[in-house]
């Protein structure tokens, strides 16, 4: 049998985590991606589908993610990214890389019991976007959003996160 390196073991210890850290840990694990994407800058819209994982990584501070998605238009597309809670602000930091180029810094905040939002403070943008997660019984619903010139937020990415 393998044995888990100690640096997998401390990834592993649910007994390290913080209260901010223990609420994101249902996220940890393999997902199916199921959702669309709406007509704009990534293509002409459609069904999108994918794979996502969640893991506990670097001393067992960040939540780590990959996602690899088919999206309408642009074909294979690849994000990887992490979130950390942030002591010193009381939010989360969060980032991302994307395969077509970008680096994406947010920071996030519970809005209730089971929604998760990240603006964007990195790059700057025309009008404000975010993300947002919604934790559902053994599920998650992802948003990606962008304000409108009123300030609603309108979303132009809406994907389901199923248990694999």
């Amino acid at each position: 049998p393998i044995t888990p390196s100690r640096w997998e073991v401390d990834n592993m210890n649910p007994k390290t985590r913080t209260d901010e850290e223990a609420r994101i840990e249902f996220f940890v694990g393999d997902w199916t991606n199921a959702g669309h994407v709406a007509p704009g800058a990534f293509g002409p819209g459609g069904p999108t589908t994918g794979e996502t994982r969640y893991r506990w990584d670097v001393g067992g501070k960040w939540l780590l993610y990959q996602s690899h998605l088919e999206l309408p238009g642009l074909g294979g597309y690849e994000v990887h990214g992490g979130v950390a809670y942030n002591v010193r602000t009381g939010k989360y930091d969060a980032y991302a890389v994307n395969s077509l180029g970008n680096l994406l810094v947010y920071e996030g905040i519970w809005t209730d019991e089971s929604t998760l939002a990240f603006t964007l403070v990195h790059p700057p943008a025309d009008s404000p976007s975010r993300v947002v997660y919604r934790k559902l019984a053994d599920a998650l619903t992802m948003t990606s959003e962008t304000a409108t010139e009123d300030g609603e937020f309108v979303a132009y990415y809406q994907t389901d996160f199923l248990r694999a």
